[in-house]
């Protein structure tokens, strides 16, 4: 598998106290299997980039690469999955005015639930606010309109 991290600099070796705190996903060194990803990011800053792309990653467990891509993504998808939905449920006690424990149970019992459950449907990709906006036209719906 190969990896790219796109830059304004020379990354010889990767040093998380130079990494930025306020990121995406918090402080981290961000990699994409997207060559054209890292050059755009790349690209931002300053108008230049450096691309990284002899970065071995080493998977204890062994495996093929396809191996190694399906649990980087299950673990990825699960993380942003298990964010969504905290998100949603305080959306839902800070502006539907829900205490918290109705708030879990009307987002876990909905069908928009279901479908952020089910990482086929790339429902997980999008915004909490996305996500809760599919919920409230379920609720005033009675059912999830596409």
């Amino acid at each position: 598998m190969i990896l790219y991290h796109g830059s304004n600099t020379v990354i010889d070796r990767i040093d998380l106290e130079k990494c930025r705190p306020y990121k995406d996903f918090g402080k981290g060194f961000y990699l994409t299997d997207l060559r054209h990803q890292a050059e755009r990011m790349g690209a931002t800053f300053k108008g230049t980039y450096i691309l990284t792309s002899n970065i071995a990653i080493f998977f204890p467990y062994g495996g093929s690469d396809q191996y190694a891509e399906k649990v980087m993504k299950d673990r990825n998808a699960r993380y942003l999955f298990e964010g969504i939905s905290a998100d949603v449920v305080r959306y839902l006690v800070e502006r539907a005015g829900m205490e918290l424990t109705e708030a879990i149970s009307t987002f876990h019992n909905s069908e928009t639930f279901s479908k952020l459950e089910d990482f086929s449907t790339g429902l997980y990709i999008e915004s909490p606010a996305y996500v809760y906006d599919l919920l409230q036209s379920e609720l005033k719906n009675g059912r999830l309109v596409p």
